[in-house]
């Protein structure tokens, strides 16, 4: 629906006319729009939005209410205009017009009660108008919580009543323009580009299983991912050494080692070699034997991957990571606790 479709015409100002100066704008299509869509959905802190739900849910009404407000506006101007033309052929500019009903409490002379009645009839409707448009807005400024713009509705509220002029009725929308604007400015929402947002959507990054069998590895996990996602790409390795200190010890405990996590990788994982390679394997050894030699060989390759990617002595992150060593780093440990999480333990 465009704008013309929710602004019904407006009556171009005529001398021939009581009726002329009449505003009709269909404000229905907007309440229904703004009123019950819209507030249906409200991003949390930190949630993923799409494009999609912005405009599914606010951009539509938002236009259409920007669209009222202009019209509205470019009405008041075009009445003011004709009004002021009326009374000048009358003999009086609108100023004088409406100096002489503020000091005679409306009375004016015979010669203009035909504009004058026309005038305050416009005005009327120009505030209930007005009324039904800040309704709207309210709405709108309600839903995404502008509240510098809803304090300013509730004002004008208490004093719309006072107003008689139709520069008036323009300041009011005005205003209330410039401090929507104002306040959406400091609304920040971060973009994330395809390849960055997959990693926000993605529930279980490092796959279902892993979700599953590693419940206490989720919040690392999941934390590593989002932090790819907004490009805090040091943030996520840091992540993941957390989640490999944790495999690490279980690995290195199915294998009856003890090791120390603060020392050098080659400390690390000379031990782990050293006990795979003793496993007995040949041609003496049984089916069992070199499944499992075979299994614990292939998690120590994956692990020995994850060190070079690690590109720091220790297992300790490095001071900073690019988005390039830090999504090396990412799949490498992803694919070490996979591997990690197909190896049975010892019969």
């Amino acid at each position: 629906m465009i704008a013309a479709d929710t602004i019904a015409s407006v009556h171009e100002s005529s001398a021939r006319s009581d009726a002329a100066y009449a505003i009709a704008v269909d404000t229905s299509s907007i309440v229904s729009e703004a009123g019950e869509s819209s507030r249906k959905w409200r991003p949390m802190p930190g949630e993923l939005v799409s494009l999609w739900d912005m405009l599914r849910f606010h951009a539509s009404s938002f236009l259409r209410l920007v669209n009222l407000m202009q019209d509205s506006e470019l009405t008041f101007t075009r009445a003011e205009k004709d009004f002021a033309q009326q009374f000048n052929s009358s003999g009086y500019s609108l100023e004088q017009y409406q100096d002489i009903v503020l000091q005679t409490s409306g009375k004016v002379d015979q010669k203009i009660e035909k504009i004058h009645k026309a005038y305050g009839e416009s005005i009327a409707q120009f505030r209930n108008t007005l009324k039904n448009v800040f309704d709207i807005a309210e709405g709108f400024c309600s839903d995404i919580e502008l509240s510098s713009a809803i304090d300013y509705i509730n004002y004008v509220r208490s004093c719309i009543d006072k107003a008689t002029q139709f520069r008036e009725f323009q300041e009011f929308y005005q205003t209330l323009r410039g401090l929507i604007v104002n306040q959406l400015e400091q609304k920040a929402f971060f973009f994330a580009p395809d390849a960055a947002a997959k990693y926000f959507l993605d529930e279980s990054p490092f796959g279902a299983k892993i979700k599953d069998k590693y419940p206490k590895l989720t919040e690392d996990i999941s934390e590593a991912s989002r932090c790819m996602g907004l490009g805090r790409f040091t943030a996520t390795v840091f992540h993941l050494m957390r989640v490999m200190e944790k495999i690490v010890q279980r690995f290195a405990k199915r294998l009856g080692l003890t090791v120390n996590l603060e020392q050098p990788w080659g400390a690390i994982l000379a031990p782990i070699d050293r006990e795979i390679e003793a496993m007995p394997g040949g041609t003496s050894a049984s089916a069992q034997q070199k499944a499992w030699k075979g299994a614990c060989s292939e998690v120590a390759v994956f692990l020995r991957h994850v060190k070079n990617a690690w590109r720091n002595d220790t297992m300790h992150p490095k001071r900073t990571y690019t988005e390039e060593e830090a999504t090396r780093v990412f799949e490498t440990v992803k694919a070490f606790v996979q591997s990690f999480a197909k190896l049975r333990r010892k019969k």
